[in-house]
């Protein structure tokens, strides 16, 4: 159950506001995650998110390469 909280945030995030080269700490129901935009591409910890902004009736859904697992950050 941590696991699936660490992929739900309360806030809608669209892709397009997140600003190059800038860390965001993102408040999931389990944990908080580190969110860039690196050459047009988003990183959420060490995932790369692969389709972004997928629109669902209670919420935005994006799609990531991994699992997001507790106390998991990016590496500077």
């Amino acid at each position: 159950l941590q696991t699936i909280k660490n992929h739900l945030v309360e806030d809608m995030f669209a892709s397009e506001g997140f600003r190059s080269d800038l860390f965001y700490d993102v408040q999931t129901r389990q944990n908080i995650v580190d969110v860039v935009k690196k050459n047009g591409k988003l990183k959420v910890n060490d995932a790369t998110m692969t389709r972004c902004d997928l629109l669902n009736t209670n919420g935005v859904i994006h799609v990531i390469n991994k699992v997001l697992l507790p106390d998991h950050h990016i590496e500077d």
